[in-house]
């Protein structure tokens, strides 16, 4: 399995809200910080791409990036622990 980046701009907060709880049903998954979540999923970018741009408006913004090696953060929303154990 992957680890993805998906951060997104969406200007609707019922929008938003779909938005957030698709990312959770794709994979495992923790949102980092109010417009950025790590989904784990055996999709490609890609794939991920089209299907959670269906729930976007003209306005709206995604992007899909495949996680690397290294990493630092800090004050995250989720746990430290999933994001040493999934990157």
């Amino acid at each position: 399995m992957t680890t993805y980046l998906i951060s997104s701009e969406i200007q609707s907060d019922r929008a938003r809200t779909i938005m957030d709880s698709l990312i959770k049903n794709l994979g495992e998954s923790m949102q980092i910080t109010s417009t950025l979540w790590a989904l784990k999923t055996e999709a490609s970018a890609k794939e991920l791409r089209d299907t959670l741009r269906d729930q976007l408006s003209s306005g709206d913004r995604l992007m899909v990036v495949k996680s690397g090696r290294e990493a630092a953060w800090h004050n995250i929303l989720g746990p430290n622990q999933w994001i040493v154990d999934n990157f």
